[in-house]
């Protein structure tokens, strides 16, 4: 009994500090969700500015690459074959072809792992709740960054991530007050004029 109770405790141990490991839950984790609504907090700490500049926007997904992050004075939209980025204070939209970033399910779950280091850099605790910290450096040129932090809660869930630039800045999205499989309506992820607003076609 106690063998096995030792055997346990090691395979625990290991099983929460192997980062491949944890990678491959939240990638299970995410095979079952078809949508998620969530708020979205961004921060930004550059060498331009005495203050990290803090933003907050909602931040609508759907399978496959369909999302929707509203700012305050801007509204990204892909419904993954076409981008659209509207400033709402300028009145135009910047259309143009979909293109993976950072911060898409695809890229953090299963391109990001495959081509950089990844290590476990311990646990944090995040509003309230203990988090896995696991840190990825890119193997080649594939990405533009320095380095990047995933803190992944315990339930496999992308709570925040942490990107470093070759510049020294540093962005930061905190993903809160989620709510997975809500069948969110398709006509979030199309672009719908609110009035007259100048067109710039990039594709």
């Amino acid at each position: 009994m106690l063998y096995q109770f030792i055997l346990f405790l090691l395979f625990n141990n290991f099983f929460q500090t192997n980062p491949q490991q944890i990678i491959s839950e939240v990638q299970k984790k995410y095979s079952g969700i078809n949508d998620l609504k969530a708020t979205l907090t961004q921060t930004i700490e550059s060498s331009a500015t005495s203050q990290p500049q803090l933003i907050k926007a909602d931040l609508y997904f759907k399978k496959e690459n369909n999302y929707r992050i509203e700012f305050k004075n801007q509204l990204l939209i892909s419904n993954g074959i076409t981008s659209w980025n509207y400033s709402k204070t300028a009145k135009r939209v910047v259309i143009s072809n979909y293109e993976e970033n950072f911060f898409s399910p695809q890229t953090l779950l299963f391109n990001l792992p495959s081509k950089s280091n990844s290590k476990f850099e311990g646990m944090e605790k995040l509003e309230g709740e203990e988090h896995f910290v696991i840190s990825f450096s890119p193997k080649g040129s594939d990405f533009n960054f320095k380095a990047l932090k995933v803190w992944i809660s315990k339930n496999y869930l992308i709570k925040k991530v942490e990107v470093e630039d070759w510049a020294q800045n540093k962005y930061s999205f905190m993903i809160s007050d989620s709510k997975i499989n809500s069948d969110l309506n398709d006509n979030l992820f199309k672009f719908i004029p609110p009035g007259v607003v100048k067109i710039v076609d990039l594709r």
